[in-house]
């Protein structure tokens, strides 16, 4: 995803601020249908490219955590557990933000 960003900002013009302003798609899909969905994503995707530049995967759940307690001690570094808290209706514009503020943050998109 790193390439695919370098690619678009060497298609666009820097700003005075040196990020690049360019064309995205974004789409959002869960596990189930409704809102009772426990996982979800979003992916960005650069018009000009057709690349992905960013995707954000959300889970109100951890089944590791659950099935076996002691992991989140043994494997701390390793283990990404539940990282969304809010309804399951809001998981894609909480996803859709996280990744423009990333793609600001590490990319200048």
């Amino acid at each position: 995803m790193i390439r695919a960003a370098e690619e678009v900002r060497g298609l666009k013009v820097v700003t005075s601020k040196k990020i690049s302003s360019c064309g995205v798609s974004v789409d959002g899909t869960w596990e189930r249908r409704g809102y009772s969905s426990l996982n979800g994503c979003t992916t960005i995707i650069s018009i000009d490219t057709g690349k992905v530049l960013d995707a954000e995967i959300m889970s109100h759940y951890c089944r590791t955590c659950k099935t076996n307690d002691n992991v989140r001690y043994k494997n701390k570094e390793n283990h990404e557990c539940s990282n969304y808290v809010d309804s399951s209706g809001n998981m894609e514009p909480v996803g859709v933000y996280r990744t423009f503020e990333r793609s600001k943050r590490l990319c200048k998109l």
